[in-house]
């Protein structure tokens, strides 16, 4: 089984060069997007780090929190593959403050006997609940200026998704998504349903643009509204699903894992963890890549 990674990244290149190195393999090809808005002077060759998987570097385009830029990126890496020719099994979206914690080898196998689950995370997708009226304005009422405004909630922006209740509108209506579900942005999907979403670009676009924070609802309210629904992969049967990745929000949003926490780290049952910063640890990103080339 072929595996493609698609690697959303903007900075710690020294961090990224490290997941790379542990990604590279005979059955694995890299799409890499570094932001528009990185000074290109500030990237050094990535492609010396490559030497057995296929490096693919996607044309980069500027990416904002929590606007429908990060949904758009998304969706440039899925196309990149699936237009590549090559038949993958899997397509696992990353950032570049990731890392596997499983060697190639784990990671191939564990998926090989789960092969045609989706593995997608949800913290929300109950439709008839209150707190999921809030969730939906997310994508049922317009935010223009999402890509400019980031974490800065301003008055401007509160007036008019407060004018838009009152009129009472919603980009949803007539829309087929009837079941909206809110998640984790990062993945691990069936190349099979990545084809599927190239195929539905045109509904991602008009569901998603204009948005507050969808990339957090995009993978899971598409995959809750299509026919790849019944593969969700859900080892606990709560709805909540499983995207292989340990994330600690407990500790943070999310919470940068240190030294002290290799042994959690290497005893975790999933296959990727986030978040690493080098200007935090480098030296628990050297310790996991030291493990993992050794196994």
């Amino acid at each position: 089984m072929r595996h493609a990674y698609l690697i959303m990244a903007y900075n710690n290149f020294d961090q990224l060069s490290t997941l790379l190195r542990l990604l590279d393999d005979k059955r694995n090809d890299l799409y890499l997007h570094i932001d528009a808005k990185t000074p290109r002077a500030e990237v050094p060759d990535l492609g010396r780090y490559v030497r057995r998987s296929k490096l693919t570097i996607v044309e980069p385009t500027p990416v904002a929190w929590g606007g429908y830029s990060q949904v758009r990126c998304e969706m440039r890496l899925i196309r990149a593959a699936m237009e590549s020719g090559c038949a993958y099994g899997y397509l696992h979206l990353l950032s570049g403050a990731d890392l596997p914690i499983k060697t190639n080898d784990e990671i191939c196998r564990f998926l090989q006997e789960h092969e045609g689950r989706e593995f997608i995370a949800f913290v929300y997708r109950k439709p008839n609940d209150g707190r999921m009226d809030d969730i939906k304005e997310r994508i049922a009422i317009h935010h223009p200026w999402q890509e400019r405004t980031g974490r800065k909630d301003d008055l401007p922006t509160r007036v008019l998704s407060k004018a838009q209740k009152l009129l009472h509108v919603d980009r949803l209506k007539d829309s087929r998504l009837k079941e909206i579900g809110k998640g984790s942005q990062w993945f691990s999907i069936t190349a099979e349903f990545g084809r599927y979403l190239v195929e539905q670009e045109p509904l991602v676009e008009r569901t998603f643009r204009s948005s507050y924070c969808s990339d957090e609802l995009f993978i899971q309210t598409m995959a809750l509204n299509s026919p790849f629904a019944g593969n969700l992969y859900d080892p606990n049967s709560d709805g909540h699903g499983d995207n292989l990745r340990l994330i600690d929000w407990e500790r943070g949003a999310p919470y940068v894992f240190r030294s002290q926490d290799y042994d959690e780290l290497m005893a975790s049952p999933q296959l990727f963890a986030r978040k690493f910063d080098e200007r935090v640890d480098s030296e628990i990103i050297r310790k996991i890549a030291d493990t993992l080339r050794t196994r």
